[in-house]
């Protein structure tokens, strides 16, 4: 027996649609009808791996939700200030690093992206701090995960009788 795309409740939102609406919470915002999502989590950390570690399974949990409905591809980024010393004193100034964007297509690959952003972000901040300006990493702020369905093989496929009705 066939299900149906579309929701049973006589409305004309397709399930997927449904879902994707659906997609509500504390800090979540979106856009285009949800099909990109935005979780932003305030830490509050002095380092990545501790910003890390107090929101993992928000950040596994969103990431779960957001497979229920389709892949996704997702980047994270971390607000941060970021602070040196000066002739006046000390400066403190905000500054945003963020992962590669990736493709996770089931939920058995989340943990192991994560850690790989987790690492990643940590190595870069890392880098920026030893290039010799003297910037330090004061505290992770926010943690933003970023998200958007992902089709690669959307649109139709066409029979061969339609290619055959076509050439006769």
């Amino acid at each position: 027996m066939a299900q149906s795309l579309f929701n049973t409740d006589a409305s004309s939102m397709c399930k997927t649609c449904a879902k994707k609406k659906s997609q509500t919470g504390e800090g979540i915002s979106s856009a285009l009808h949800g099909t990109f999502i935005s979780r932003e989590i305030a830490v509050d950390a002095p380092d990545v791996p501790s910003a890390f570690r107090h929101v993992e399974s928000q950040i596994r949990q969103h990431l779960a939700d957001r497979l229920n409905v389709s892949a996704i591809r997702f980047y994270i980024r971390l607000e941060v200030d970021m602070a040196r010393e000066t002739d006046e004193g000390t400066l403190t100034v905000p500054m945003v690093f963020q992962s590669n964007v990736l493709t996770i297509t089931t939920e058995h690959q989340i943990e192991e992206i994560v850690e790989e952003i987790r690492m990643a972000l940590e190595k870069t901040i890392e880098d920026f701090t030893f290039m010799g300006s003297g910037w330090q990493l004061v505290l992770v702020k926010k943690i933003i995960l970023k998200t958007g369905t992902y089709n690669p093989l959307g649109g139709f496929v066409v029979s061969s009788h339609a290619f055959k009705d076509q050439t006769d």
